[in-house]
């Protein structure tokens, strides 16, 4: 039976600790912070979303686990602000669509109670300890 999907949130964002990557020249990588590891399955659907964003020069971004690791060139510095608010709709995306998922499973929890109450009912009936 799938899994429920974790739903995560930005929490920080570090503009101290830059990084490089050969996949990309000329560009350095800032971590954004998430709540908490939501899981691959979450950085997947976020992977989804963000690949559908229509977003001229769109940073590529590596999901690791508890952050996003944006990719950014320093030519674009000015549109680092209104990057980051698109970066949070998409989030917010995510975990819309993430919700959406979870929302057909199965409540296994729900179902396991009704369960316990209906034995317990018919262990009061039955008369057994």
């Amino acid at each position: 039976m799938p899994e429920r999907i974790d739903t995560a949130t930005i929490s920080s964002i570090d503009p101290d600790n830059l990084q490089s990557d050969d996949r990309y020249p000329n560009a350095y990588g800032f971590n954004v912070r998430l709540s908490h590891d939501a899981g691959p399955e979450w950085g997947s659907e976020f992977a989804s979303v963000y690949d559908e964003l229509n977003y001229p020069g769109k940073p590529p971004i590596d999901f690791r686990g508890d952050s996003l690791v944006v990719f950014f060139l320093p030519r674009y510095a000015r549109e680092v602000s209104s990057f980051l608010r698109i970066l949070d709709s998409v989030v917010q995306e995510t975990n819309r669509a993430v919700e959406k998922r979870n929302s057909v499973l199965p409540n296994v929890e729900g179902e396991k109670e009704t369960l316990r109450s209906a034995l317990r009912q018919a262990i009061k009936e039955f008369g057994a300890k």
